[in-house]
């Protein structure tokens, strides 16, 4: 019998007492206590690499190739999720070198264009001649399984891009029962934009005071719009970050528009928690002198563990289907982990070896695209489509009489949401999530 110990908090009984995990680093089996020890712990697997740029190029290459391979071997029939980003795209492109036959791709569009990235996919599809399908995604598609992709977590989950990744999992079932996929790529070689927190504070902080101070104030002021959107979350994310550096920095990037502050306002007092302890001892497991690699150290064990690989996991398994991804081979991690983050972010430049080692094989313009994640377009439907049930969700007599959220607060980034003053949708669809799932299984 397998028994995950990671998701077994203590106390915690199953099977009648026979088995039970007391405070401490033992297991208790028909009343004899058994020693836990962990069979890998991937901080004690990391020896600093002394490689050179040139030679890591080629170790990289080598090792994902390999790791694609072996992830191909034994099934005929095997597909691959295709958003045209640069992870999903060189997976493809390293399927293509190992099967003469033409790969099944799939990836999902969106009408609202700012969410939009299919035409990446299809440049991509087009260049190693997969057999690709996309499916346009819009409101109509989801109202009939919203509830069930909610409920298959089992647990409020506050990720709104398990609508997409439901709906890829479906189409690719329809043809394939396995595909591979690109997770794991940017927790490793550092793709995400709070990688260049330090790169934007270092410079940001060099400008004198009073044009900071003008700047700062000339923010508010800028209509909000889907165009500016995007631009204004990033840079307010920028600001609120200079004064911090290291861990406490990309915290306050985990935090998903939520910051502490906002959550002390948001949650009434007998049932907030401060997790930030939890998520800072698992950073300072990694111990190493380059405080970028044990950021991603704690991504991969807090982000991608909690949320990215529960998602595409479940979503997975919703349609019968299975997901392999080939970043995640414990080879090409601690690989990944070992090298300086010097060849991963490169002043702006995220994913910098991944993008020098695979130049060759994928068009340039894909290396050109930014990066918008595989996002769904949740703040619009809020304003449209969900709106009548956001209200009726979050309605302040409903939560005052519920006692966990202060209704006020709550009532505020709603109606600021509704009137677009605030793209407050991340925050507001964790909400959503919560209350829908506490009317199924608390009320």
């Amino acid at each position: 019998m397998f028994l995950s110990l990671s998701y077994i908090p203590a106390p915690y009984t199953i099977y009648n007492n026979v088995f039970k995990l007391p405070a401490g680093n033992y297991l208790t089996i028909n009343n004899k206590n058994v020693a836990i020890k962990a069979y890998y712990q991937l901080e004690n697997r990391i020896k600093p690499s002394s490689v050179t740029f040139e030679q890591a190029k080629e170790q990289l290459r080598q090792k994902l190739s390999d790791s694609v391979k072996k992830h191909m071997e034994g099934d005929e029939q095997i597909g691959a999720f295709l958003s045209g980003g640069i992870d999903s795209s060189i997976i493809v492109g390293l399927m293509s070198q190992h099967t003469s036959k033409s790969i099944h791709t799939f990836s999902i569009g969106f009408k609202e264009k700012e969410y939009d990235e299919s035409y990446r996919a299809k440049l991509v599809s087009d260049t190693f001649n997969t057999n690709h399908t996309i499916h346009y995604l819009d409101f109509a598609d989801v109202l009939d399984v919203l509830d069930n992709i909610i409920d298959f977590f089992d647990e409020p989950f506050g990720d709104s891009s398990a609508i997409p990744s439901y709906y890829v999992a479906k189409l690719a079932r329809e043809k394939v029962p396995i595909v591979l996929t690109g997770d794991c790529a940017d927790e490793l070689f550092g793709g995400y934009e709070k990688y260049l927190t330090d790169y934007y504070s270092r410079k940001y902080l060099r400008i004198p005071n009073p044009i900071r101070y003008l700047f700062e104030k000339s923010i508010w002021l800028i209509p909000r719009s889907s165009a500016t959107n995007s631009l204004i979350r990033k840079i307010k994310k920028v600001l609120s970050s200079t004064s911090y550096s290291g861990f406490d920095a990309n915290y306050q990037y985990m935090c998903m528009g939520c910051s502490d502050k906002t959550r002390v306002q948001l949650v009434m007092p007998d049932y907030y928690s401060n997790i930030k302890h939890i998520v800072e001892e698992t950073y300072n497991r990694f111990h190493s002198n380059d405080s970028l690699n044990r950021v991603m150290f704690s991504d991969i064990n807090t982000v991608l563990e909690g949320d990215m690989l529960p998602k595409v996991d479940r979503m997975c398994v919703m349609n019968s289907l299975e997901a392999r991804s080939p970043f995640l081979s414990a080879d090409m991690v601690e690989f990944a982990l070992s090298l300086s983050s010097v060849y991963k972010v490169n002043g702006r430049m995220k994913k910098y070896i991944l993008r020098e080692a695979f130049k060759d094989i994928l068009p340039a313009k894909v290396f050109r695209y930014g990066k918008n994640g595989f996002r769904a377009p949740v703040a619009n439907w809020f304003r449209k489509e969900l709106k009548q049930d956001l209200l009726n969700l979050l309605k302040e007599d409903k939560l005052t009489k519920q006692g966990i959220l202060n209704a006020e607060v709550v009532s505020y980034m709603v109606e600021q949401h509704l009137k677009g003053g605030a793209d407050n949708s991340p925050l507001l669809w964790n909400l959503y999530v919560f209350q829908k799932w506490y009317a199924k299984n608390i009320v």
